[in-house]
């Protein structure tokens, strides 16, 4: 399979925008910019969050058939990281996230061609191959 088939036969935008977001909230709460680090509770929420949006990323990326679950997890990280962990990244991170979720969660696969509906058969999209 090509690198353009497999981009295209999964959320691939939405994954990778949960993955980034995920890093700059960890980024952000660690390394504070330079102004200040956070330890603590907001340490432990930016690392939880980093840990949610890269297995949600994946998730969504290995699994394009079951996008909503890693699409809501993302939403909801990006809201607990809003409160806990440092404005969400400075904002950049909920945005990111937020992003990321809403768009795994409202892809669609392109619909088949005439020439996929007739190689399938009767059996549609219940064949295994």
């Amino acid at each position: 399979m090509s690198w353009a088939v497999w981009r295209r036969s999964r959320p691939f935008w939405g994954g990778l925008l949960i993955m980034v977001g995920g890093l700059e909230g960890v980024w952000t709460t660690w390394g504070g910019l330079g102004l200040v680090q956070f330890s603590g509770l907001a340490g432990a929420t930016g690392w939880l969050v980093c840990a949610v949006g890269l297995a949600s990323g994946g998730l969504a990326w290995w699994a394009p058939g079951r996008r909503i679950l890693p699409g809501v997890l993302a939403l909801a990280a990006a809201f607990v990281s809003l409160v806990m962990a440092n404005l969400g990244g400075l904002f950049l991170g909920f945005l990111l996230l937020s992003t990321g979720g809403t768009m795994t969660v409202t892809w669609a696969p392109a619909p088949y061609s005439e020439e996929e509906r007739q190689r399938r058969g009767s059996l549609g999209d219940r064949q295994v191959q």
